[in-house]
């Protein structure tokens, strides 16, 4: 059976099946495994990923009902990267319970809407959503097989000499006086504490947003105090 052949139904299992795989995968990661970004290219951690699955089968979602509604639904590579950005500022934090809660609500619903519709339906606007749900089942997986392979081909971290010393333990969380903006990208990055932003380029904390040269001069200045500084 071809793409075009398969119904509304086998879509819908395929997402969820899909869904539960990362699930298993995210549940069975250790708190360092969730926290890394292992990732070449992608400075976003393993939580910030895995919860981003269960956001786009959100706004996959309401791409279809728009276009059930008759609407045009202009999805562009640019609006996908502002809500990919959006949404790492949101969950830098989150926990894989949350996740797998997220995945679990997002991808019943992306699931239940697909079940819904009718092969007429599925070819509407030259098939577009039918490969809404093909992306939706791709997604949550190439996501995960990519994650698994870093994860496994990534090597230990060396010993944090900032983090093994008492006396610095009040200095590990990044400084306040950077600013909201600058706390957020860099977390959503997976920078959680400053000893994490030691030899790291200043070039590619420039390219995130909102790590503007105030911010940056102020994390210089915290990791001098430590005899630490950016790369």
């Amino acid at each position: 059976m071809t793409e075009d052949e398969r119904d509304a139904a086998a879509y819908a299992a395929d997402i969820e099946a899909a869904r539960d795989r990362l699930i298993a995968f995210a549940s069975g990661c250790s708190e360092a495994q969730w926290r890394a970004a292992p990732l070449d290219g992608d400075p976003r951690p393993v939580a910030v990923v895995v919860d981003h699955v269960a956001d786009s089968y959100e706004y996959l979602a309401g791409f279809i009902r728009q276009i059930l509604a008759g609407q045009a639904a202009e999805v562009t590579g640019e609006l996908v990267d502002d809500l990919n950005a959006e949404h790492a500022a949101a969950a830098a934090a989150v926990s894989q319970a949350d996740a797998a809660e997220h995945l679990r609500r997002s991808g019943a619903a992306i699931s239940a809407l697909i079940a819904s519709l009718s092969a007429d339906q599925l070819s509407v606007a030259d098939g577009r959503i039918r490969l809404f749900a093909q992306i939706a089942i791709r997604h949550a997986d190439n996501h995960r097989t990519d994650i698994e392979t870093a994860l496994a081909t990534r090597p230990s971290p060396p010993p944090d000499p900032v983090r093994s010393s008492p006396m610095a333990a009040a200095d590990q969380t990044l400084p306040g006086n950077i600013g909201a903006p600058a706390t957020r990208a860099l977390t959503a990055a997976g920078y959680t504490n400053l000893s994490q932003l030691a030899d790291v380029p200043v070039a590619e904390l420039k390219k995130l947003h909102g790590v503007g040269p105030k911010a940056l001069r102020l994390l210089q200045e915290a990791l001098e105090q430590q005899g630490l500084s950016l790369g």
